[in-house]
């Protein structure tokens, strides 16, 4: 829900701190003080959705990185029946093998809690598509990043993706989103 700067003090917050972003600014409220910084962003490179054109559902998602969060994000998705099916991409093939045989795990593991019923197992599975070529997102309406967390990896995963994304059919025409799981990162559009 989205929420203007006067009504930022009647919001709990699990952090003292609400970013929220209007007319092309970013706004920082810091509750505690009570006072607003302001701070550019510059949004001249991103992508805007052409007028006329609605975002469709996302039923196809994509994950880039296999690494613990990647195949931790993967798991999620295909458990959560959002997606119809779940793509899953690192360069390094052996990283997919053991994201593979992981989320093999957990899902036995939601099994064996009594949260999914073992006649479904081979049919989330088989919504997982493993690839080390980033071309295999094309098919994504959305993808999730989920590589190192260093500048130089995570600007050439974008740079991948938007080349895929871009060049996919009805891509640039119906827009794409593109998630980023980062925690130490300022990511900037």
């Amino acid at each position: 829900q989205d929420h203007t700067l006067e009504e930022a003090d009647d919001l709990s917050f699990s952090d003292s701190t609400l970013s929220l972003e209007t007319e092309g600014k970013k706004h920082r409220v810091d509750k505690d003080n009570n006072r607003r910084k302001d701070s550019s962003v510059d949004k001249s490179r991103a992508k805007k959705i052409p007028d006329g054109i609605i975002p469709g559902t996302v039923n196809v998602i994509g994950v880039v990185g296999a690494g613990v969060m990647g195949r931790e994000i993967a798991f999620e998705a295909i458990c959560s029946g959002a997606f119809s099916q779940v793509v899953l991409v690192d360069i390094f093939q052996n990283s997919l093998e053991s994201a593979l045989i992981e989320i093999a795990r957990l899902v036995d593991n939601r099994i064996s809690e009594g949260k999914l019923k073992a006649e479904e197992k081979n049919c989330l599975l088989g919504k997982l598509i493993t690839s080390v070529e980033y071309s295999a997102l094309a098919v994504c309406d959305a993808v999730i990043e989920a590589v190192r967390e260093t500048v130089e990896d995570k600007g050439n995963c974008y740079r991948q993706i938007d080349t895929v994304m871009a060049s996919a059919e009805g891509g640039s025409e119906n827009g794409y989103w593109i998630f980023s799981n980062t925690s130490a990162l300022s990511l900037n559009v």
